[in-house]
C-alpha cells in the first residue's frame, strides 16, 4: 500500500514541478518549497528531501519536515530516507 502511496503522490508532484517553470529565481524555488511543504502537511508525511537538476549542475536541495514529529527535530539533508 505505500509504494501506491508514495507513485500516486509522486505523479501529483511532477506536474507542480513543471508548472511553476524552473527558470533561475529564487522566487519561483522559494514557491516550491512552500508547495511541497503543504503537500507534505495535507498527506501526513513526516519529512520529504528532494532536488532538482538541470544538465550538469544542481539548482535545488532541499529538506522539509520532521525527523522526530513528537520532538519536533527537523530533517535534515544527511537524514536516510
Amino acid at each position: 500500500m505505500k509504494k501506491v502511496k508514495i507513485i500516486g503522490f509522486s505523479l501529483f508532484i511532477i506536474p507542480i514541478l513543471i508548472s511553476i517553470g524552473f527558470k533561475n529565481h529564487d522566487n519561483s524555488f522559494k514557491n516550491l518549497e512552500i508547495k511541497i511543504d503543504s503537500l507534505r502537511v495535507k498527506y501526513n508525511i513526516p519529512a520529504i528531501a528532494y532536488g532538482i537538476i538541470r544538465t550538469d549542475s544542481v539548482l535545488v536541495e532541499h529538506v522539509t519536515g520532521f525527523r522526530n514529529i513528537e520532538t519536533k527535530e527537523k530533517a535534515s539533508p544527511n537524514d536516510l530516507f
